[in-house]
């Protein structure tokens, strides 16, 4: 199986054309992260299931 992603549908049904590039937004982003900084981060749900699969990240809450 094959999934693609487009946004071909969106810009035919309801005339949305890009107004940047993707290069052009991410930095934006980046500039706008850099500046503001990050929000530290919070666990606020505990995990449903815990196996061996599941990321340290997840189980240990290493952010």
């Amino acid at each position: 199986m094959l999934a693609n992603c487009s946004a071909d549908k969106a810009r035919r049904l309801l005339g949305i054309e890009p107004q940047v590039r993707l290069e052009q937004g991410l930095q934006i982003m980046i500039d706008y992260i850099r500046e503001r900084g990050t929000r530290p981060f919070k666990y606020h749900l505990d995990l449903e299931i815990e196996n061996d699969i599941i990321p340290e990240t997840w189980s240990k809450h290493l952010f």
